[in-house]
Parts: C-alpha cells; structure tokens; sequence
C-alpha cells in the first residue's frame, strides 16, 4: 500500500461490522514499486447494501473457565448494555471440557460495546460474530383489571390478528407477593 492509499483507508475506515451488500464496481491499482515477495496491488470494491431493516449481529464466545455467577452476572449486563437478547448454552469443548456458550444479538451501533464487554467481563480472547436477520410480531399492551388488581398483556399480532397474548410477568409476580 502506498502511503497515500494509507492515509485514504486511515481516514475512510470505519470500525464496525461490514454491512451484507451487492458488489457492483471492483477496482485495482498496482504500485510501481516491486517487493517481490507479495504483489503490490490494492482493490476496492463498491456496492449497495442488501440488509433489509432486520438485519442484525449475533456474537457469540465459547468458555470453560466462568463460574455460573458470573456468567448469570455477564448476561444481564449485556441486557442492560443494549443486547436484544442474551442466552447461554451448554457444550463440549476441547479436551472434553464442559464449556458455555454466551450469544448476544445485537444491533450494529451496539457491537463495539458489547464485545468489549465480553472481552472486560468474560474470559474470551475472541468473539464471533455472524450477520442476522430477525422477523418481528408487531406488539402492543394491554392493561386489564382483574380481581388482584392490573395486569399488562403482551400482545403479538399476525396480520392484525393475535396470535400470543401473555401476561407481564413482573406484574404477576408483583400481585401475588402483595
């Protein structure tokens, strides 16, 4: 790279996941100096992005070295960082070692953040992530009285009908501790 192609990228890059797009244009230049033992080219590729609203990033990192507390501990805080969900799930890693699976999906903006917090608040030395698209139920609550006092309903609509009607569970637990 010379150091002008250098300065471009230094000032052009942007560090975030590479959004799923539509090559239309490549391009290559070529160096006039010859290191011999790798060419001296440099290719840019433009396109369009084809990630629909939904698209989102699922992280993930494997461990076999967290305590259940603070893999408990490391869920919630992604929660409360901006992950639109936190799961763990249990597998076999090298060696025959239990491990844990901690998965995040994420909204772009939200990746930087997020695998920072797994690298400060986890073991991992890596995290993967993949490009995701979700489809959503359209949602709305509900407030309705019964006998113990309100409760809100979540409701999920296909085509305007509902197809999921849940109670809050907070507000459940809350009318049967009072």
């Amino acid at each position: 790279v010379t150091p002008t192609g250098a300065a471009l990228v230094t000032a052009w890059a942007v560090r975030e996941p590479l959004p799923a797009f539509t090559p239309g244009a490549i391009g290559y230049g070529a160096g006039d100096r010859d290191p011999g033992e790798y060419p001296n080219v440099c290719r840019v590729t433009v396109g369009e992005t084809t990630a629909r609203d939904g698209a989102l990033w699922q992280l993930e990192c494997d461990v076999d070295d967290v305590t259940p507390q603070i893999l408990g501990h490391l869920v919630g805080r992604l929660i409360e960082a901006g992950a639109l969900d936190a799961t763990l799930s249990s597998l076999t890693m090298k060696k025959g070692r239990p491990g844990t699976r901690i998965s995040a999906l994420a909204r772009a903006e939200q990746v930087p953040l997020l695998e920072e917090l797994l690298f400060r608040e986890g073991t991992t030395l890596g995290v993967r992530r993949t490009a995701v698209e979700r489809t959503e139920l359209p949602r709305r609550l509900v407030s309705v009285k019964t006998a113990w006092g309100r409760v809100n309903l979540k409701i999920g609509e296909l085509h305007g009908d509902p197809v999921h009607v849940a109670p809050e569970f907070e507000d459940c637990l809350r009318l049967a501790t009072k």
